[in-house]
């Protein structure tokens, strides 16, 4: 199932490795650049308070693919925002006769169905010394706790 998250992490390179390890397959990065109507959505969750940096971690939007269902990611604590693609696809669905204005405030109004989480927390972020080697250096990798 592909899902749409949004994880907080000290360093967008430990994003493949982090999903890598929690077998999700890595489909897209960035999405939030490359999809005009995801920005409105962000911009609505902004407003609700949901902020770039959460003790010093950025947040990165990215798209997965595996078995897990949205809920048990939002278990972790680096994840900031989960939902599957079917989603997302059937509310820009429901909202494509709308322009302009009108398009925008839809989609932004899509966050009022995604809860913020506490941004005052820490995200106790630890890396750990994977195994592999890649052109003879150690990669570093983020463990969900």
């Amino acid at each position: 199932m592909r899902k749409i998250i949004a994880l907080r992490v000290k360093n967008s390179g430990d994003v493949k490795s982090a999903l890598l390890q929690k077998n999700a397959e890595f489909i897209d990065s960035a999405i939030e650049k490359k999809n005009p109507a995801f920005r409105h959505l962000i911009r609505g969750l902004q407003e609700k308070g949901l902020q770039e940096r959460v003790d010093g971690c950025l947040v990165v939007w990215c798209m997965i693919d595996d078995a897990m269902v949205p809920e048990e990611y939002l278990l972790f604590n680096e994840v900031e925002v989960c939902f599957t693609e079917v989603w997302w696809n059937e509310h820009l669905e429901r909202h494509r006769f709308l322009s302009g204005v009108a398009y925008c405030a839809a989609i932004e109004k899509l966050s009022n169905w995604i809860a913020v989480k506490n941004q005052l927390r820490l995200i106790d972020y630890h890396l750990k010394i994977s195994a592999c080697y890649q052109c003879k250096n150690k990669i570093q990798t983020k463990v969900f706790a």
